[in-house]
């Protein structure tokens, strides 16, 4: 077997991701009765059941979701101290305003009396000095001090409506600004949990694809190693057919050497693919939350039937993404908080972001047109390598080919099968990685 057929890895995306809003799907009871299999349980899986089980028991996510109800927690407290500041608040305000009615009232009673007194000054002033008698002298005496004292009354209550105008003041824009600071810091906790709430969905996403991923390698190693059995029975078959061509003398040591090599080689390739596989189901095994040895099979998803053409790369679908893409969002939503030089910083961080997503758009749909590409060939050379094998099966049966020749065939016809589920697979998740980065999810970890 060439090369090319030996060089089938795994590419495993260990991505500890998850939710943990959903909950542990179980098979319905067949009709008989019998007991329903939880999926935690089963050994063989569809590529949804196995997402369903990274969703309910991925660590990452049950973190986010902790953090989430601890978010909840630090406004549910920040709202009660504002509740308490707001009450507290209220209370300076009235006190002041009784404070100041109260000396206000007492200012104006002071002024009533101040005028009194000194209207009754100048009436006796107008008198004076020779047409006053000596009551009325004494009088204006007592009048000139009482409105001095008066005075001094007004001047000291003027001067403690200023202060407490001042202490009451300062209290209340103290209270004011710890309102302030406490509604910014609900402000940017609300911004966390929109955050957090859009990278749980983007997490559901993007595990979603990872395990459909892990799934895929699943299914294309199983294949490999029946390829790969296949080949190491066939080089056996080889192997004997040199042997016995040796004792004949119609072959030499070096050609039995030859296809022992070759069969060590199917054999070693062989222990590799099926390492592989293992390392690969362990890890899947492990994001769903079971032993990592646990027996695991994956049932193999339909291939795509239809082969669509990625959409025209115009400015219009960069803008439909750019519209959707989060990152833009929170860069442009903490712009408005920012000085005027971080303001600068971060025109020239959306300048960046928005030409990136131009890009990553172009390759997305580059690859979709690719591997599109890809899948459309193999399926043809697929037709081909199966009508091939049927004429070569007559063939045999017709005594014109060696049973070697025969199985050479069928293993020509089963790595076409293995490339072209390859090709499938890998088109339709270029498709739905596309899909997801159009609702603006993020698909930089995806491969």
């Amino acid at each position: 077997m060439k090369n090319r057929f030996l060089k089938i890895m795994a590419s495993t995306l260990v991505i500890t991701f998850g939710l943990t809003a959903f909950p542990t799907v179980t098979v319905a009871a067949p009709a008989t009765g019998t007991p329903a299999i939880s999926v935690n349980n089963k050994t063989t899986l569809t590529v949804t059941e196995a997402q369903s089980l990274v969703a309910t028991h991925n660590d990452t996510a049950k973190k986010m979701g902790l953090t989430l109800a601890k978010l909840n927690e630090q406004k549910d407290s920040l709202k009660s101290q504002k509740d308490d500041l707001e009450n507290s608040l209220s209370q300076q305000e009235s006190q002041l305003e009784q404070t100041l009615a109260g000396i206000n009232q007492g200012l104006q009673s002071l002024s009533d009396q101040i005028d009194s007194v000194s209207k009754r000054i100048s009436e006796l002033n107008a008198k004076a000095p020779s047409g006053l008698t000596q009551q009325e002298r004494i009088e204006l005496q007592v009048k000139q001090k009482e409105l001095q004292l008066l005075q001094a009354q007004k001047t000291k209550l003027e001067m403690q409506k200023v202060s407490m105008q001042g202490q009451m003041g300062a209290m209340i824009e103290q209270t004011k600004g710890g309102i302030e600071s406490i509604e910014d810091t609900l402000d940017k906790l609300k911004n966390n949990e929109t955050d957090m709430i859009h990278a749980m969905g983007d997490l559901k996403t993007q595990m979603n694809y990872t395990t459909n991923s892990l799934c895929t390698n699943i299914i294309q190693l199983k294949q490999v190693s029946g390829l790969l059995e296949s080949q190491v029975a066939l080089s056996d078959r080889a192997l004997q057919i040199a042997e016995l061509q040796k004792k004949m003398g119609m072959a030499i040591t070096t050609d039995v050497e030859k296809q022992q090599q070759s069969k060590q080689e199917a054999q070693n390739n062989l222990a590799s693919n099926n390492n592989t596989l293992t390392t690969v189901k362990r890890t899947l095994n492990i994001l769903m939350g079971r032993k990592a040895e646990n027996p695991l099979d994956i049932i193999p998803s339909p291939l795509p039937q239809n082969i669509q053409a990625a959409l025209a790369f115009t400015p219009a679908l960069v803008d439909q993404f750019v519209k959707n893409d989060y990152k833009l969002q929170t860069l442009e939503r903490d712009r408005a908080d920012q000085g005027a030089i971080d303001q600068q910083l971060t025109d020239l961080e959306i300048k960046e972001r928005k030409e990136t997503i131009a890009n990553d758009v172009k390759a997305m749909l580059d690859k979709i047109n690719t591997d599109g590409a890809a899948y459309s060939l193999s399926r043809q050379k697929l037709a081909t390598e199966q009508k091939n094998y049927e004429f070569e099966k007559k063939r045999y049966q017709l005594g014109m080919i060696s049973e070697m020749q025969l199985r050479s065939a069928e293993l020509s016809l089963k790595n076409m099968e293995m490339t072209n589920m390859q090709n499938g697979y890998q088109y339709q998740l270029s498709w739905e990685k596309y899909r997801a980065a159009e609702k603006g999810v993020d698909v930089s970890g995806l491969k």
